[in-house]
């Protein structure tokens, strides 16, 4: 059949890891009599020339299909294989936490893998975090952390997020830390309650070790602190401080 050729979803700079080992392959976003459609690398259809708009998620490999057809967002398998249909005003996919972003009359909610809605339209900006039924919300100019019931659990900062620590000892353990910046710039701990851990006084916190240690950085040196805020090693180091983990101990 002739169509109008839209787009070629296939170079080596949107390449996923995945997909730079296996042969090339593509999808080709296709339009007819003013609907899209999308042909696969041999020009089969994988979706029929039905739909008012198509993207497909950036790691093209395993991302899904999302169209748009009315008022309703429609999600396919990158087979074409159907997954959920949702109304909405629009819909994108976070492939990294593994959730989709839903907009409805000025408000975002967050819908898992499925098609179920985990956070109601509440708030205008709402972001989906590692830890499981904890979000953060943009309120009045700050942010604050939000349950899955939509109660905010913490202080506003003018920045919360997550610092990922991968185990040593068990490399499928990932343990976080919820950060916290305040007007004046200064980091912070806070726990999944939005209980404060570590007040906001260090211009930044780079690392943690062994699930006990937390490398804090003040006017530009470096120390050590436990999550009781208490010093285990001064503020006298120029430089990264590392732990060796078989010794337990500090180079």
């Amino acid at each position: 059949d002739q169509f109008e050729w839209v787009n070629l979803f296939e170079s080596k700079g949107n390449r996923d890891d995945e997909r730079l080992l296996s042969a090339r392959t593509f999808n080709i976003i296709v339009k007819e009599k003013g609907k899209y459609g999308l042909l696969d690398n041999q020009l089969n259809p994988i979706l029929e020339t039905d739909f008012d708009h198509i993207q497909i998620g950036s790691k093209i490999i395993t991302s899904v299909i999302i169209a748009r057809k009315k008022d309703n967002s429609i999600v396919f398998d990158r087979t074409g294989l159907y997954k959920f249909k949702v109304k909405c005003d629009s819909l994108r996919e976070n492939y990294k936490l593994d959730y989709f972003e839903i907009f409805k009359d000025g408000k975002q909610g967050i819908l898992d893998n499925k098609g179920n809605l985990i956070f109601d339209y509440k708030y205008p900006n709402v972001q989906k975090i590692e830890i499981d039924n904890l979000f953060i919300i943009q309120k009045d100019n700050k942010q604050y952390l939000i349950d899955d019931n939509g109660k905010i659990i913490s202080d506003g900062f003018t920045e919360i997020k997550t610092l990922e620590y991968d185990s040593k000892e068990n490399y499928n353990s990932k343990f976080y830390c919820i950060l916290t910046k305040n007007q004046n710039n200064k980091v912070g701990m806070i726990d999944q309650k939005g209980n404060t851990i570590i007040p906001n006084e260090y211009d930044a916190i780079k690392e943690i070790s062994d699930l006990r240690y937390i490398q804090a950085i003040k006017d530009d040196n470096y120390a050590i602190i436990d999550f009781n805020n208490n010093i285990v090693l001064s503020f006298k180091f120029t430089d990264r401080i590392y732990y060796n983990y078989n010794n337990k101990y500090f180079d």
